[in-house]
């Protein structure tokens, strides 16, 4: 008898693919899928923040005055230094920053300061007024005015000025439209008896002016005041620089014999003088007998 060898019973085969059936008591549930969390997003460093630049020293605006009379006042004072341009005013009381120093009798110690609007006042007068002759026999010394701020202890703050009250604005002084002063003054340049010898006096003289100031630069308009006793003549200039260089060149120039004055125009003299019923009866009378002796000439010519 041959002995076979027994050979294991082949598995069955599943004919269809079956899922493995989920029995919550016999096995657990499968787990959740792993949530992918994003990796955190770094900020990029904030950039240093840029130093302030340092803020630029204000430009000075005050000059100090030495060599002065004993006998000077104060307005004076402050209408020889307005050639150079327009002086400061108090916010609230809206009189001019120029003081000369006193003793305790009233009389001038011989110095004084003054505040200008503009800085650039400052150093015109140093050009035109330092070593001139405030009075005859008077020379002063323009400079420069330094400060230096001192607190004394026990000090009260100075009094802020009310919101109510109304600020004066010195801002409104510079000129009649422009930021900066174009509008010269110039004194001494004719006088009554000459100006009305001739009925075109006026006109010749406007030329001659308009001419002489185009050397300094553009001229936009001339105003003869023909009335005032000074002889004021209005220059008004394209640019505040033109104006500058005409007060620093006219001022204290012989013209017609006279001794120019030259300034900056400070918004609110008036230089306007009215004509008188003497003094219009009078312009008509030379008037025609102008035009008499005219028509004389011209009858003298013919023969």
């Amino acid at each position: 008898m041959v002995n076979e060898d027994k050979q294991p019973a082949a598995a069955e085969q599943p004919t269809e693919f079956e899922e493995p059936s989920f029995d919550p008591d016999v096995m657990e549930p499968p787990l959740p899928p792993p949530v992918v969390v994003p990796p955190p997003v770094e900020e990029p460093p904030a950039a240093p923040a840029k130093p302030k630049a340092p803020k630029a020293p204000k430009k000075p605006k005050s000059v100090y005055v030495s060599g002065l009379p004993e006998d000077i006042s104060d307005y004076d004072f402050g209408e020889y230094f307005s050639k150079c341009g327009i002086i400061d005013k108090d916010a609230e009381t809206a009189e001019k920053k120029c003081k000369v120093y006193r003793d305790e009798e009233g009389r001038c110690k011989g110095d004084g300061v003054v505040h200008y609007f503009k800085p650039e006042s400052v150093q015109l007068a140093i050009q035109l007024l330092d070593g001139s002759q405030i009075t005859p026999g008077h020379t002063i010394a323009v400079q420069e005015a330094k400060y230096e701020k001192k607190r004394v202890k026990g000090q009260k703050k100075p009094k802020q000025i009310s919101k109510k009250i109304k600020r004066y604005d010195a801002s409104k002084e510079l000129s009649w439209e422009e930021d900066d002063n174009c509008h010269v003054i110039m004194k001494h340049m004719f006088t009554q008896e000459e100006a009305w010898a001739t009925p075109d006096f006026f006109d010749v003289l406007k030329e001659e002016v308009v001419a002489e100031c185009e050397k300094f630069g553009t001229v936009k308009n001339i105003k003869v005041f023909e009335r005032n006793p000074e002889g004021v003549v209005a220059v008004k200039f394209l640019l505040h620089p033109a104006a500058q260089r005409c007060i620093e060149k006219m001022n204290g120039r012989f013209f017609g014999g006279s001794r120019l004055e030259a300034f900056f125009y400070d918004g609110f003299a008036d230089y306007e003088v009215k004509e008188t019923e003497e003094q219009k009866e009078k312009r008509i009378e030379e008037w025609n007998k102008w035009l008499e002796d005219q028509e004389e000439e011209e009858k003298n010519q013919k023969k």
